[in-house]
């Protein structure tokens, strides 16, 4: 983990640490331990990132899902026998969607999560190039650090175009 992973690791705990009542005993403790080497991991410290800093963002799950329709029965000899099948059910979410969906400062940004090597799949492109046909925000992170960097640049940027206006 690089530097600046951990300078932006130990700022969404300071975060998170804010966000817990000074008046509760051993509050270091319910910090959670955030691991964003993952994709899971990534999204949990984004998505908590926005809502200590008074925003919004939800993940988002395009994968189907798995129904399993057994059940064990005993035959008339007494021997139990399992019946019926798994299937898989098709998603009813938009495919290619990105990994969250947040509101930053009233604007719509989409969030897709790259670790290492993954790339986007040609659906994830054709979502990305909608988005921003929109007039969305769409932005591809890779790393805690990334997304703190992308975030002040964010803000920073909003803030410019509020002053313009007042």
């Amino acid at each position: 983990m690089s530097q600046a992973d951990k300078d932006s690791l130990k700022q969404l705990k300071a975060m998170a640490l804010d966000n817990i009542s000074p008046t509760l005993p051993y509050r270091e403790s319910f910090v959670h331990d955030y691991k964003p080497n993952t994709a899971n991991g990534l999204r949990r410290a984004i998505v908590d990132w926005l809502k200590f800093d008074g925003q919004q963002g939800e993940p988002i799950n395009v994968t189907g899902k798995m129904v399993d329709n057994t059940k064990k029965v005993t035959d008339i000899m007494g021997s139990q026998r399992i019946i019926g099948s798994v299937e898989y059910q098709k998603t009813t979410m938009v495919r290619g969607s990105a990994d969250i969906s947040a509101t930053i400062e009233g604007r719509s940004v989409k969030i897709e999560l790259k670790i290492n090597s993954d790339r986007q799949s040609h659906d994830q492109k054709d979502y990305q190039a909608s988005v921003e046909r929109a007039k969305g925000v769409y932005v591809i992170i890779k790393t805690i650090s990334g997304w703190a960097e992308w975030y002040k640049q964010y803000k920073t940027s909003l803030s410019v175009q509020t002053e313009l206006f007042t």
